[in-house]
């Protein structure tokens, strides 16, 4: 009794080293073209790459392989919530003197001004649209 267990034992064992072994496929050549490799995939795709439209005519900006159209509205609602996220970060740091001295030390004071320069220059070129 003991050699037949033992002989089904080694059997079921050869049998699962098998399927697992010879299942996998080694080939590079018998891919499907469809299938890149994650280096291939971000080497031909810009993620950031931003599209210059038009006046009054949306804007498709390609986020992986996520599309949102954005109007011009609400280009003008995202740069406002920035300004406002960024007065509020710089009250946040002025209310704390840690904080307030290692941002002077950073110039990250001068940073978030010219930012807010861009961002509020970006929003008067959208407005007179």
């Amino acid at each position: 009794m003991k050699n037949i267990a033992a002989n089904t034992f080694i059997l079921l064992g050869f049998l699962l080293f098998s399927f697992c072994s010879f299942g996998q496929n080694n080939d590079p050549k018998s891919t499907s073209n469809n299938v890149k490799t994650i280096k291939q995939a971000k080497s031909e795709s810009n993620p950031t790459e931003l599209k210059t439209v038009k006046k009054n005519e949306p804007q498709t900006v390609s986020i992986g392989e996520r599309r949102k159209v954005l109007t011009t509205q609400e280009k003008i609602e995202a740069i406002e919530s920035h300004i406002e996220a960024i007065d509020t970060k710089i009250a946040y740091v002025n209310a704390d003197d840690d904080l307030k001295e290692k941002a002077i030390q950073d110039n990250w004071f001068d940073k978030m001004q010219t930012i807010r320069e861009e961002l509020v220059a970006e929003l008067n070129e959208l407005k007179k649209l």
